[in-house]
């Protein structure tokens, strides 16, 4: 996921962003068959809480997520079932070393 997040751009617009996110979600999902995700909607439901992670750590320290936060925003999300701890261990403490995303450009 860092990979593909670290190569593109967002978009700025809302519709654009999950545009992205679901042929992301789907193509994730169709070539990993033996991940931890148990579907599309749960990569595209993780990926916007990484989207959600990355905008907190990087906004006022006493807002910022807490790992206890993150993994508790993730319970039931892979098919009403928890992503394993260490994957959500994993990208916290990554998304902490170094941001996923690259926000977008400025419009002139």
């Amino acid at each position: 996921m860092r990979i593909f997040f670290s190569q593109i751009e967002l978009p700025a617009s809302g519709q654009g962003v999950d545009r992205l996110i679901q042929a992301f979600g789907k193509k994730y999902f169709n070539d990993n068959p033996n991940s931890c995700y148990k579907s599309d909607q749960t990569v595209v439901t993780f990926c916007y809480m990484l989207i959600k992670l990355q905008a907190s750590l990087n906004g006022p320290e006493e807002e910022r997520m807490t790992l206890e936060g993150f993994i508790q925003q993730a319970k039931g999300i892979n098919e009403g079932e928890d992503l394993p701890l260490e994957e959500l261990n994993a990208h916290y403490a990554n998304m902490l070393n170094k941001p996923y995303f690259v926000n977008p450009k400025p419009q002139m």
